[in-house]
């Protein structure tokens, strides 16, 4: 009698191994295990590339289009400047000075300080679908998922692991993804803003004049209503 062909067998074996794979990348979800927020701070403080720059720093960064600079301090005290329009960090898009914070710590502690001045609650974490990890899935620290979107969090994608969104109180923004010298190549802000790193920091001897904390954000008049601050980046905007 003829022996059976193997072609088959070795087919069905292919099958085996895919669905296998697929049932342990889906077992964490089905289980319920979680991977806690300190965790991935612990693998990302390890492995994860971050920006290496010494503060206080300039940054070129191009907003909507128009050349501007981002100053980088210690303790989040950040500002930016856009054609000779200047916008502090004590208002405005607070995601993405706190986001700031966390890509500028230099280690998990700072990490953990940097979130939880956030208001991001580091005891709850979970998973929610996001194309920025190449599996599709992120880890959310300060939320159990896509269902608590109202939550302080911050977000990981897992390959390659990096922050790659943030969302504090009603403001969210978007991160790229790092090239060589660790930097994200753009931070998406809301309402679509775009604000592109435009080359390395370079050091700053002294802050400049238009970076004083006490400047009022995302308007040149301090006399005149803030309104929406995306109103300057889009003139579509009412």
């Amino acid at each position: 009698m003829d022996r059976p062909a193997a072609l088959p067998i070795c087919g069905s074996a292919r099958s085996a191994r895919g669905l296998l794979l697929a049932l342990l990348f889906c077992v964490p979800l089905l289980s319920g295990y979680v991977l806690p927020s300190a965790k991935v701070l612990q693998r990302w403080s390890r492995d994860g590339q971050r920006p290496t720059v010494g503060l206080p720093a300039l940054v070129p960064v191009r907003l909507q289009g128009r050349d501007g600079q981002l100053y980088l301090d210690q303790n989040g005290n950040h500002a930016l400047a856009v054609e000779g329009t200047r916008y502090a960090a004590d208002a405005g898009p607070a995601a993405l000075w706190r986001m700031l914070d966390l890509l500028l710590a230099p280690d998990e502690e700072t990490a953990v300080a940097a979130l939880e001045g956030a208001g991001v609650d580091l005891t709850r974490a979970g998973y929610a679908r996001d194309d920025c990890s190449a599996d599709g899935v992120a880890h959310t620290l300060g939320a159990r998922g896509e269902g608590e979107a109202g939550l302080h969090q911050v977000w990981f994608g897992r390959s390659p692991l990096r922050p790659c969104r943030m969302r504090v109180g009603g403001d969210e923004v978007e991160v790229g993804l790092p090239g060589g010298d660790g930097w994200p190549a753009w931070f998406r802000l809301g309402g679509g803003v775009l604000l592109e790193v435009a080359g390395a920091p370079v050091p700053a001897p002294s802050r400049p004049s238009w970076a004083v904390p006490a400047v009022s954000p995302f308007a040149p008049d301090r006399s005149a209503p803030l309104g929406d601050w995306r109103r300057a980046f889009d003139p579509s905007r009412p």
